[in-house]
């Protein structure tokens, strides 16, 4: 799989192949968009609008880290604010958020969806 289709495709929730804790998912998509971004023309970099997308996109099935997206949203309507949410912004909500997941569940939150056989020989 080439880059870009992982970084546009990855994804973390009960569904996904993803082994390790949530905070760990987010920096691995992050190092890969930054990999991405360092290959080629500056000029292809991906945009931080785009960022945003795939990354709400890619956590979407953790209902605590999509509820920054609908947070936000009752924020904007509530300050009358026009503004969005940065990509920055938005990754620093997320990496807090997904700490607090981490540290509550401790090492039993991390994803690992490989069948129970292959569980049992590591």
């Amino acid at each position: 799989m080439d880059l870009m289709q992982y970084i546009t495709s990855a994804k973390l929730g009960p569904r996904s192949s993803w082994v390790g804790t949530t905070s760990a998912f987010i920096n691995h998509w992050t190092n890969q968009v930054r990999k991405y971004d360092a290959m080629g023309d500056p000029n292809d970099n991906i945009s931080d609008v785009m960022k945003l997308a795939m990354l709400q996109n890619a956590v979407r099935d953790i209902p605590t880290l999509n509820a920054i997206v609908d947070q936000e949203a009752q924020f904007k309507v509530r300050d009358q604010n026009n503004s969005d949410l940065t990509f920055e912004q938005y990754l620093s909500l997320l990496k807090s958020a997904a700490e607090n997941i981490d540290g509550k569940f401790n090492n039993w939150c991390k994803f690992d969806n490989r069948p129970q056989s292959e569980k049992i020989m590591q």
